[in-house]
């Protein structure tokens, strides 16, 4: 008789603590930043580097942006990465079993607005509930089913570096997107010093550019290896951004060549 009532007997409930809330909510915080930075430079139009764009605006779509993730992010059915990760559950308090509805777990992060009351709240609660959750009647917990702890981390690398990876992957797209680097190519297919050691200008590869846009005017130094027939060279070139009639054009300062150094 024992043995039915122990087998028959609901698994217990076990309340998130509030660090792993705390290191859940960072680690959405985190992915909402990689997403935004990701988007913008995937989306970059030609001639970005152009942009007059005042940054308080940019400053106001960033914000924006990450306060729109971290109102979604739960909408999902294993609710926020951070939860996943951690092995943590989103659950209706009146009905532990069920998730709350997607516009409930919108209205319950549209109080993160208030993020230093609501740390207080969670802080301050003995069961970790925000002032979100008991507006809504929710409760966060662990995760009976959640994945087992050596998958968890693999999936936050996964996720994690799939961004560093993409970064690196589109940086050459977004370089060659921007004026200065059309601007340079140009120029250097009509470098006669260039032209004299490398042969017919054929390709350019492998471009580094560090932007400095907080220079007055703005600057920017540009490494590529260009190679011809007669041979390859790295060339590193200074670059002005000066106003012209209508709009502010990249001026060449200095061009410098050097061997491109062998393979071993």
């Amino acid at each position: 008789m024992s043995s039915e009532n122990t087998a028959s007997a609901p698994e217990k409930i076990k309340i998130s603590s509030k660090g792993k809330r705390v290191f859940g909510f960072l680690f959405d915080l985190i992915i909402g930043v990689l997403m935004i930075n990701s988007a913008n430079q995937l989306f970059k139009p030609d001639n970005w580097d152009l942009s007059t764009t005042p940054q308080s605006t940019n400053l106001v779509v960033f914000y924006g942006g990450l306060l729109t993730w971290l109102i979604l992010r739960d909408i999902f059915p294993f609710n926020s990465p951070g939860k996943l990760i951690l092995g943590m559950s989103l659950r209706n308090l009146k009905a532990i079993e069920n998730q709350p509805a997607w516009f409930t777990k919108i209205f319950r992060n549209l109080f993160l607005i208030l993020l230093p009351v609501e740390v207080l709240f969670l802080l301050m609660d003995p069961y970790a509930r925000r002032w979100g959750d008991k507006t809504v009647q929710s409760v966060v917990i662990d995760h009976p089913g959640a994945l087992r702890v050596p998958m968890r981390l693999l999936l936050a690398n996964l996720i994690l570096f799939g961004f560093f990876f993409g970064a690196i992957l589109f940086q050459d797209n977004i370089i060659k997107k921007s004026s200065a680097y059309q601007t340079a190519l140009q120029q250097l297919k009509h470098h006669q010093p260039l032209l004299e050691q490398i042969g017919d200008f054929e390709e350019s590869k492998k471009p580094e550019m560090d932007f400095d846009f907080s220079a007055q005017p703005p600057t920017a130094k540009i490494q590529i290896q260009v190679k011809g027939k007669l041979g390859s060279r790295i060339v590193n070139m200074n670059l002005l951004r000066q106003p012209s009639e209508q709009t502010e054009e990249w001026h060449i300062l200095q061009i410098e060549l050097s061997p491109q150094e062998e393979s071993p």
